[in-house]
């Protein structure tokens, strides 16, 4: 499994899917994820696992303040299928976010 990198910029309000990957055919276990807030607003990154057959559950959300670095950590057993979501929480400032692989 390759693993990138990458930004997300967010309109003020806005939650975008982040990342979004699976296999019907392995589980996987997946790795943990360093947010970086380089924007003005706060933001609400949160994750979520699905089996094969089913929709997507909760599993954990951090808030990430202007200026601070966090660790979003993965479910610990191997699962199906993984998205993470950001939000924007701020009603007029746009912000962006790094996500790093760790």
């Amino acid at each position: 499994m390759i693993l990138t990198n990458f930004k997300l910029f967010l309109n003020p309000g806005q939650t975008s899917e982040a990342y979004k990957n699976g296999n019907i055919a392995i589980p996987i276990r997946w790795n943990n994820i360093v947010i970086t807030n380089k924007g003005q607003a706060v933001i609400r990154v949160s994750n979520f696992w699905a089996s094969p057959f089913g929709e997507y559950e909760f599993y954990n959300s951090i808030d990430v303040w202007p200026g601070e670095n966090k660790l979003l950590n993965a479910p610990p057993n191997a699962i199906y299928y993984y998205k993470i979501t950001a939000t924007n929480l701020d009603a007029t400032q746009t912000t962006e976010a790094e996500f790093t692989w760790v």
